[in-house]
């Protein structure tokens, strides 16, 4: 091939001389921010599920509301 872009050229660094470069074209993905303590480690999110009744000391279910 006599007309290929030289490695310096910008059609070498776009995607196949589409116009998109490289790295816009496969772009890293997000690492979500997870909390560095375990859900079990008396976070709200572990009690959402249940309602503490202290009068037993036994969590009960949530009752659901209707529709569902």
């Amino acid at each position: 091939v006599l007309d290929a872009p030289g490695p310096d050229s910008a059609e070498a660094a776009t995607y196949h001389g589409g116009g998109v470069p490289v790295a816009a074209a496969a772009p890293e993905p997000e690492t979500p921010s997870l909390p560095a303590t375990p859900a079990a480690a008396g976070l709200p999110s572990t009690v959402n599920a249940f309602t503490a009744t202290p009068e037993i000391g036994v969590p009960l279910p949530r009752p659901r509301p209707p529709g569902n």
